[in-house]
């Protein structure tokens, strides 16, 4: 699976041209909350030398190669009450 994915990011996500994404992913109050614990306290305790870990997840894909090869990509927050939506719209031409 992760050669499959690797041969996809290395042609520019080309093979995926037509690809439509469009969704909301909705988050509770006390989820951002809890995400804003973490990132305070993982930020408080790395050394601030300027180095800065890959945005990639455990299995080692590069979510901003992802995303820089996207034509077109929004991200956008809606508060409700006590919900946040997160709203995507992605395509590659």
């Amino acid at each position: 699976m992760k050669a499959v994915v690797n041969r996809i990011l290395e042609n520019n996500l080309n093979e995926l041209k037509g690809l439509s994404i469009e969704g909301e992913i909705p988050f509770t109050e006390e989820f951002l909350n809890e995400l804003i614990g973490i990132f305070l306290e993982n930020n408080s305790s790395q050394p601030t030398d300027g180095i800065k870990a890959p945005a990639s997840s455990g299995a080692g894909l590069d979510i901003s190669q992802i995303l820089n090869a996207l034509d077109k990509k929004e991200l956008r927050i809606e508060l409700k009450e006590k919900l946040a939506v997160l709203k995507i719209n992605a395509k590659k031409f």
